[in-house]
């Protein structure tokens, strides 16, 4: 499935259908428009209107950026040519259509270097059913250093830990991860916490 993407004139120049190659390095950001969305193996694909002819590399970081601007979703630049670049991100097709630019380089390159460095307490925002196994959307995410590959565990009556999970992705403001639990027992949660240490202990679990 591919979706060619329309975007209205944005009132600022933050993207470069034509990007300013002499600023356009390793050292300077290069911000461009997402002009495509498709589902490729199941996962959100992204075409960015700039490629090595704006300064864009295989490996670069990137990230989805939010209407003021500031990186929301990250990711890594899987192909380019010319004036396109491609990559995978962990929003669905419709969150990405909502959105409309990316940005490229230094604001990008560390959002992954921030990690919490005690446990983080937050409150699950969303749950659904994917693929038979219960997804839960959590309130705390880059921001808050969430990192994908960090545990935690969803929080009972008492905060007591009821149910594990593993980070799958985590955006600006929050974190996505797959619980082994029901709808119902997410619905009862209190919140979740998560492990600012793989090592941290939790002896209080129910299960």
């Amino acid at each position: 499935m591919s979706r060619l993407v329309q975007r209205a004139p944005s009132d600022r120049p933050a993207s470069t259908d034509v990007a300013d190659t002499a600023s356009a390095g390793p050292k300077a950001d290069i911000h461009a428009r997402i002009i495509q969305v498709s589902v490729v193996a199941g996962k959100t694909r992204i075409t960015i209107a700039s490629g090595p002819d704006q300064g864009v590399e295989v490996g670069m970081r990137g990230a989805i950026t939010d209407s003021s601007g500031a990186p929301l979703e990250g990711f890594t630049i899987e192909d380019a040519e010319g004036r396109v670049s491609h990559a995978t991100v962990h929003l669905s097709p419709e969150e990405v259509e909502k959105l409309s630019e990316v940005v490229i380089g230094p604001s990008a390159a560390h959002l992954d270097d921030r990690r919490a460095t005690s446990d983080v307490h937050a409150r699950v925002l969303a749950n659904s059913i994917v693929g038979g196994r219960t997804r839960i959307t959590i309130g705390s995410g880059q921001q808050q250093g969430i990192q994908a590959g960090m545990t935690g565990a969803l929080l009972g009556p008492g905060d007591r830990e009821i149910a594990d999970f593993t980070i799958e992705s985590a955006d600006h403001r929050m974190s996505y991860a797959f619980v082994e639990a029901t709808l119902d027992q997410v619905h009862e949660a209190t919140g979740v916490v998560i492990k600012a240490s793989a090592g941290s202990a939790m002896d209080d679990k129910q299960f």
